[in-house]
Formats: C-alpha cells, sequence, structure tokens
C-alpha cells in the first residue's frame, strides 16, 4: 500500500511496501528524491533515536560570546557551503 504524507517545509514523505522515499515538491513537481531501503531506513531511525536521547552539550566557557560573523567566529568561512562540520 503506497502512503504519501507531507512533514513540512515542502518535504514529502512517501511509504511503499517497505521502502521509503523522501523528496521536496514546491508545485514545480518532485525533486530531490532520497531512496532508503529498509536497512539504511533502520540505520537512520537508530540515529535519531540516539540523538534524541542525548543531552543537548553545553557551550564551552566563552562560547557565544563572538558576534555572528567576526572574523574568530566558528564555523566555514564566509558561509561556504562545502565546508560542513560534525559534531562528535
Amino acid at each position: 500500500m503506497r502512503i504519501i504524507d507531507y512533514i513540512g517545509d515542502s518535504v514529502y514523505v512517501e511509504w511503499d511496501d517497505g521502502d521509503l522515499r523522501i523528496y521536496t515538491n514546491n508545485g514545480w513537481g518532485d525533486n530531490n528524491n532520497i531512496y532508503l531501503e529498509p536497512a539504511v531506513l533502520n540505520n537512520l531511525l537508530t540515529f535519531i533515536k540516539r540523538r534524541m536521547d542525548e543531552p543537548e552539550p553545553k557551550p564551552e566557557k566563552g562560547e557565544g560570546d563572538r558576534a555572528p560573523g567576526s572574523e574568530d567566529a566558528p564555523g566555514p568561512p564566509h558561509g561556504d557551503p562545502g565546508e560542513a562540520r560534525r559534531r562528535d
């Protein structure tokens, strides 16, 4: 059985016989398709549960004291989208 739900921000989820498709549709058609087979979906759910169970880390002393956009602020230089940061 095929089920489609809108989950917000132009994002839809489709469930079709055990496979999951996540996609966007802004009125111009479906795009940005992501297909998750059951094993990958299970890994995603495990990741989400683990993150939901973790307490939010407390900011380190002095963190957050700088103005956004200042030269010594953490993050990618000038919003470079190619620089992803990973939080362990």
